[in-house]
């Protein structure tokens, strides 16, 4: 089954975009919610990745949103 990234926050996980001197701009996500800082996990884990749909999956797989 393939999953998009609104599949993905449907199941509580959200994207921000971040931009960083050394990696350029990246896409972090996590489970959790959006706030007006950014985003905040409620696991403290947070997934990075040159798409936003890439960090989405990334988080996907390796969270226990799977639970």
């Amino acid at each position: 089954m393939t999953m998009t990234l609104d599949d993905l926050k449907q199941l509580g996980i959200v994207v921000g975009e971040i931009a960083d001197a050394e990696l350029g701009k990246q896409f972090v996500a996590c489970v959790g919610k959006v706030t007006r800082g950014g985003i905040k996990s409620d696991d403290r884990q947070h997934w990075m990745d040159a798409t936003p749909l890439q960090a989405a999956m990334r988080c996907y797989e390796e969270s226990d949103v799977l639970e």
